[in-house]
Order: C-alpha cells, then structure tokens, then sequence
C-alpha cells in the first residue's frame, strides 16, 4: 500500500503552527512573554507535538527568525517569514508551500491560545474528518475561533488572502460545508494584549 493511500485510510491531518506574528498590538514579543514559567508559545507548541506523536500527523511551524531558539530540535518543517508585517497570510502561503503533494487536510493553530485543552483538539478534529465536511472552526456562544480545519480543496482560495486576512475570510464564504465545534469560552482566549 503506497504512502498517501495509508494516509487518507487513517485520516491523515497536516498539523500548522502560525507563529511570525510581530506582536505590534500585544506591545512587544509575544512569543517570549513569560506565563507561568514558560514562553507563550510554546504551550500551543508543546500540545501539538503531543498530537503529533500520539496521531502521526505532521508538524509545521512558521515563525520569524528572530524566534529560531524557540523552535530548535523541532521534529517537523520549520519555515521562516522574515516579512511577518505583511500580515497572517503570508505565513499561510509558506506553511501551504511546505506541504508534500499528497492533498491531505490542514489545520492550523494560533500561538497565543495558552488555554486550549489537549482533549478539545483532538475531538474537534476527529469530529472534522468523520464530518465529511470540508472546513472546520471551533467556536464559543457563536464567536468562531482557532484552531481551523481546510480540505485540500480550498488551499487555492487560502493562497489569494491578502495582508491581514486570514483563514475564516474563506470559512465565511462556504458555511454550508464547515464543521462547527461548541468549546469553552475560555479556551479561546488569545493573548492578543499584554495586560490578559
């Protein structure tokens, strides 16, 4: 049995850390500020390996260069985007750039969602792939959040986002087809200022 066939028999997943942003907002380096003992980073980072080993899935980050001592030993694809100014969807292009040929689905996690639970990953995406729908957001009392789930199908409308638009820009285009996953609030709780 080739590669790819084993991949879509087991439900293969190409797993996406997007970690490049600049963190003009947060008012400095997001990805080093401290929270209980470690970088924010690396608690989506640390979770993600975890699937990584338990699943098979692969793993790839994309993040600055400035950032590379984060992400050293990483047991997957590392990517930098050394213009993270130019917005979320240039790290989507790279990390789809990365990718095999192989047309198995992506998702994509965000680096500063310290609170997402291990368990409310794994079952959002294993509710994506038994769904047979092609897209997937978790969400908390109708406000969508990360992680997102994309078919292969819908790479080439994520590979003409521009600037600052990101990955629900093409969700919100083709509702019928997404996979919609209710989690706790607080788990969609993103860093995206200093003083949270």
């Amino acid at each position: 049995m080739d590669p790819q066939h084993r991949k879509r028999q087991a439900g293969f997943i190409h797993l996406i850390y997007l970690a490049a942003g600049s963190g003009s907002r947060f008012g400095g380096d997001k990805l080093r500020h401290p929270l209980r003992g470690k970088p924010l980073c690396r608690y989506g980072l640390e979770m993600l390996l975890s699937l990584k080993d338990e699943t098979g899935w692969d793993l790839t980050v994309v993040t600055r260069p400035d950032a590379m001592d984060l992400f050293e030993g990483l047991p997957g694809r590392l990517r930098f985007n050394d213009a993270p100014e130019k917005g979320i969807s240039r790290s989507i292009r790279m990390a789809l750039d990365a990718l095999p040929p192989d047309n198995m689905p992506t998702a994509f996690f965000v680096a500063d969602q310290p609170f997402l639970k291990p368990d409310t990953v794994r079952s959002f995406l294993m509710g994506c792939l038994s769904s047979g729908r092609g897209l997937g957001c978790v969400g908390a009392g109708g406000r969508t959040g990360n992680p997102c789930f994309f078919s292969s199908r819908y790479f080439g409308e994520l590979r003409t986002l521009q600037g600052d638009m990101g990955g629900k820009t093409v969700l919100k285009r083709y509702t019928h087809d997404l996979f919609y996953f209710e989690v706790e609030k607080e788990e969609l709780c993103d860093m995206d200022r200093a003083e949270a």
